[in-house]
């Protein structure tokens, strides 16, 4: 059997120091007076120090752990992650096995029983604290088996990384005000056509429908009120721009300037989760002084891409107008949509984007992180 030194921990429990120092004082005592029984007491209680040590290497040899595929993992939500455990040993069981991982795990998963050649999958609730790309590595795995004198561990290494989404919270109200707005617009000039090309059928009137499509002459067949129901309307493009241009004009702390850049990071993710849900159909560009960083459309599994570059966004690449960022296309910037949603950290980015787009149809709604009660909103780590 061969034992690596280095990847065993043994540590005194409460009860494993009692039965120690009673070992001591019973030695003592049996030295001094010469008594075969204390003699033998002592060497039936050294034996069960031996018979623990022996039996909880037995439960820990030959158990490997492997993660499985982590669900998407938002900041400051609890989620379940998980891990396969599997007993490789040919006859023997193992016995009361707790599982900890230092970086992601708050509490320990316990497994009382792990037959030979089985295997067990182990759910955990875990809850990161900041977004990011996190680099996991070394689980523990622990045994007090089988008297709880000792806390034996095992330190196994199994590398992986977990992509952590910013932070999501309700969004801007004039945001939301925005999309109904463009809805209830396409709606009207639907019914002002009266474009029967688009009716799908009748349904039963509640209470929150539309009156306006109440069909009146069903009562002649129905005894309820029936109402038309139309194929969904689509809402048309929204544009969604995260700019971290800095500000030139205004002196900030590095911490200052780090809440104002996360606080938009959060503001952006929870205005792409919300249009994803909605089913929304919106472009996304993140802009760092005339350059697109990134680019994307609200296409299918388009939300995990916009996330994940958000995730990996790192404040030190933007402390100042003058750095470089890598991946950066010089071209310029088109606004195509009626619609804007600009995320910006000063208000003096608003008359680069006026510029850009010089239509009176064409609306554009700005987010300032200047604004303290925004920034403070969105801000998603405690001061």
């Amino acid at each position: 059997m061969k034992l690596s030194v280095r990847s065993r921990r043994l540590t005194f429990t409460k009860e494993g120091k009692i039965y120690t120092a009673l070992c001591l004082a019973i030695g003592i005592a049996a030295i001094n007076t010469g008594s075969n029984i204390l003699f033998l007491l002592l060497s039936a209680m050294l034996s069960l120090i031996i018979t623990s040590g022996v039996l909880s290497e037995n439960s820990l040899r030959k158990i490997r752990v492997r993660r499985l595929d982590s669900p998407k993992v938002f900041c400051n939500k609890p989620f379940l992650y998980g891990f396969k455990v599997e007993n490789q040993k040919k006859i023997f069981p193992a016995f009361c096995l707790s599982l900890t991982d230092e970086k992601m795990m708050e509490t320990s998963e316990f497994i009382l029983y792990l037959k030979p050649f089985s295997k067990e999958d182990v759910f955990v609730k875990s809850c990161f604290k900041r977004r990011g790309i996190h680099q996991v590595d070394k689980i523990c795995i622990e045994t007090k088996y089988p008297f709880g004198f000792f806390k034996k561990t095992k330190i196994i290494s199994v590398p992986s990384q977990v992509i952590v989404f910013p932070a999501i919270k309700d969004i801007p109200q004039i945001a939301l005000s925005s999309l109904e707005y463009r809805r209830a617009k396409l709606l009207s000039a639907s019914l002002s056509r009266n474009n029967e090309e688009n009716f799908f059928g009748l349904k039963e009137y509640r209470i929150g429908d539309n009156p306006k499509l109440i069909y009146w002459k069903s009562l002649a067949k129905y005894k309820d009120p029936m109402l038309k129901e139309y194929e969904e309307m689509k809402e048309g493009t929204v544009d969604l721009i995260l700019d971290l241009t800095p500000s030139s004009k205004y002196e900030f702390t590095d911490s200052e300037k780090e809440m104002i850049f996360e606080s938009a990071l959060c503001l952006c993710a929870s205005l792409i989760y919300f249009f994803s849900k909605r089913k929304s159909l919106f472009n996304f560009k993140i802009i760092f002084g005339t350059a697109v960083i990134f680019n994307n459309n609200s296409n299918c599994g388009a939300m995990t891409d916009m996330l994940e570059k958000l995730a990996s966004l790192d404040f030190k690449d933007f402390k100042s107008r003058n750095q470089k960022v890598d991946n950066a296309e010089s071209s310029q910037l088109f606004l195509n949509s009626k619609d804007s949603l600009v995320i910006i950290l000063s208000d003096e980015r608003k008359g680069f984007y006026k510029s850009k787009h010089i239509d009176g149809r064409h609306r554009k709604f700005f987010f300032s992180m200047e604004d303290k009660e925004l920034l403070k909103k969105y801000y998603p780590y405690e001061n």
